[in-house]
């Protein structure tokens, strides 16, 4: 086929593909894609739009980059938050919609080369969440092929999968979709198929990994634009060459303490307790800085009552805490409510004292 490249790096003609990928189908369990998540953004225009993402480490989701930088819409989105595994329900703000929360993003990374003019060949986008919610759910490796024949052998015999929250065309945005296929077309910065009828917004930042990966599915590329050409709808995946991958993992270090343990997923045994009973709390600790952690770990329980410490620290307890980077482990202390505690409602907060570069989780 005839390729001419415009500044946009654009392919303005191309020969009918094979339609492998696809056609898009709902997915009945989107928990069971706790690594994809829904990206809702306000940009300065006060509009706000959907995109999809995928989480590659505990605090990291990578995604499109137009859907965190776009001029027409004011530039950097102001307000961002990301949904793991979202549902579709009337309410979307609630445990049912939102199993594993809302997270709110402390940064975010832009590729340089699309902030200069928004070429979609470098439209991909990296985001800081302030939970680490990946230490949960688990989370995408992300990689590259910068060579051409493997590129070409790998994206057009290999099955790829794509997950995300379509919008628009019939899709309301708020339910997960996948598809699954081989690449039509493959360039040095682009992945393409064709698509088997329009455009699906919503479904930008949804990355490009391999079916039954043994690695746990590897992130090559993030879907970013689609384009009618005279053949029909195509498919555009920003492809992660060796500088996007570089300038990921730069953003992601440096954003990654040498010493950081953060408290998650903490439970109760009971729901209601008198005064002076015994009460069991399970947690897990996740190690989410650079090195490993071997110590003996200070704990502490306090009792919050709208959103307020009513009874600060009101038990501690020790524990040897053994972790290497990346590492996760549930831990289980007994603790008992304290006399002249007033009756009512409270939450349980637990805090790791032990000081570490971040002491915000």
């Amino acid at each position: 086929s005839v390729k001419k490249r415009s500044v946009g790096g654009y392919v303005p003609e191309k020969n009918v593909g094979t339609k492998d990928f696809g056609p898009i189908g709902p997915v009945s369990d989107p928990e069971s894609r706790s690594r994809v998540v829904k990206v809702i953004q306000e940009f300065p225009n006060g509009k706000t739009y959907i995109c999809s993402g995928n989480l590659i480490d505990e605090k990291h989701v990578i995604t499109a980059g137009h859907c965190m930088y776009n001029d027409e819409r004011g530039g950097k989105a102001s307000k961002v938050m990301v949904i793991p595994s979202y549902k579709e329900e009337s309410n979307p703000y609630n445990d049912e919609t939102a199993p594993y929360g809302i997270s709110k993003y402390e940064s975010v990374k832009v590729i340089d080369e699309y902030k200069r003019g928004e070429n979609s060949d470098y439209d991909l986008a990296v985001i800081e969440l302030i939970r680490p919610v990946g230490a949960l759910l688990g989370w995408f490796g992300y990689g590259y092929d910068d060579s051409d024949d493997a590129g070409s052998s790998l994206f057009k015999s290999e099955t790829f999968k794509s997950t995300g929250y379509p919008g628009g065309e019939g899709y309301p945005g708020d339910k997960m979709y996948e598809w699954e296929g081989t690449f039509d077309d493959v360039e040095a910065e682009q992945l393409w198929h064709q698509r088997h009828d329009t455009e699906l917004g919503g479904m930008s930042g949804a990355g490009a990994y391999k079916k039954n990966d043994p690695n746990g599915g590897i992130i090559y590329g993030s879907l970013a634009k689609y384009k009618l050409f005279p053949s029909g709808y195509w498919m555009g995946y920003t492809r992660i060459t060796s500088s996007k991958f570089n300038s990921i993992r730069s953003f992601r270090n440096r954003n990654t303490e040498e010493e950081d343990l953060a408290a998650l997923r903490a439970r109760t045994s009971e729901s209601s307790i008198d005064v002076g009973g015994e009460l069991e709390i399970s947690f897990m600790v996740a190690n989410v800085g650079k090195n490993s952690w071997n110590q003996n770990t200070e704990v502490s329980l306090s009792l919050v009552q709208d959103n307020s410490s009513k009874y600060p620290d009101f038990d501690t307890k020790n524990i040897d805490i053994s972790l290497s980077s990346a590492d996760q482990k549930n831990f289980t202390i007994s603790t008992k409510i304290p006399e002249g505690v007033d009756p009512g409602s409270y939450d349980i907060s637990l805090s790791i004292l032990n000081n570490d570069d971040d002491g915000s989780n």
